[in-house]
């Protein structure tokens, strides 16, 4: 373990193809470094739900693909669900902290120190985890996303039962009404791009014969951007049919594929 104001070099290298705790104004932030000197590109990988019968936290999704990625890796777990029933979390922390804009100022500070450029940040995830690479990526002025069925907003994930789940758990002091107005800028895509006043350029993928991917949070995220006039054109739409995938995301054959044919050719970007 290392405090965030020791991330060096050296304690970077020590902890290479690791896991490595990092304590944060009294929280522990767990990542797990995979960091190829051949390349210039690194991908931050966050976490969907976990299944707590297989793991228990900390979980780093898409770990055992760190060979097959063509890029430096960081993979991301989320504080949110630590010491709760809890699978799912969105980086949203507690009432006091935002554990993913934590997160963002742990992952800027590593790539201060190894000296990666924004311009090759890509952030990726699915599910929870794609919500949490957009978010992440409008955080980091220059990086760039890749996502599979992100939750736009978050509050309309399985008609809310999950958010309420983190509220009742975390959040008891404030009301629903309260949850969602003070922190609507955890719940809401749309709204952190405003916040942060920064759309990265997106690789989004969905399945359009998945109805809560297609119907409520793509239509979430045209909708509300055009309320709030925040421009999309960063951001390339790659729709795919699948009915029998559902919420499920593509392969890991073809996400692997898409991440290294994406972040090696940036030509192919909007």
């Amino acid at each position: 373990m290392i405090n965030y104001e020791y991330i060096t070099l050296e304690a970077i290298y020590a902890n290479n193809n690791d896991e490595l705790i990092i304590n944060k104004n009294g929280v522990n932030f767990y990542i797990k470094l995979d960091l190829k000197d051949t390349y210039e590109t690194i991908v931050i990988f966050s976490n969907g739900a976990i299944d707590r019968k297989k793991k228990l936290p900390p979980v780093y999704m898409r770990s055992k693909w760190q060979e097959e990625i063509k890029s430096s890796c960081i993979f991301v777990d989320d504080p949110t669900i630590h010491g709760t029933n809890l699978s799912i979390g969105w980086g949203i922390g507690t009432p006091e902290t935002y554990y993913l804009l934590e997160i963002n100022q742990i992952l800027n500070r590593i790539f201060d120190v190894y000296g990666f450029e924004a311009r090759n940040v890509f952030y990726y995830g699915s599910s929870a985890g794609g919500t949490m690479s957009l978010i992440l990526s409008s955080m980091h002025l220059g990086s760039n996303a890749i996502v599979n069925n992100p939750q736009i907003r978050v509050e309309k994930f399985l008609s809310g039962r999950t958010i309420n789940e983190i509220r009742e758990e975390l959040f008891t002091s404030h009301s629903e009404v309260e949850f969602l107005n003070e922190f609507n800028d955890r719940l809401s895509v749309p709204i952190a791009f405003k916040k942060y006043n920064y759309v990265p350029k997106t690789i989004y993928l969905f399945n359009r014969l998945a109805y809560g991917d297609y119907g409520i949070h793509y239509k979430a995220l045209i909708e509300d951007t055009k309320l709030s006039n925040v421009n999309l054109d960063n951001i390339n739409f790659l729709m795919y049919n699948k009915p029998e995938l559902g919420h499920n995301p593509i392969s890991k054959d073809n996400t692997i594929s898409i991440l290294n044919t994406y972040i090696a050719n940036p030509s192919l970007w909007v």
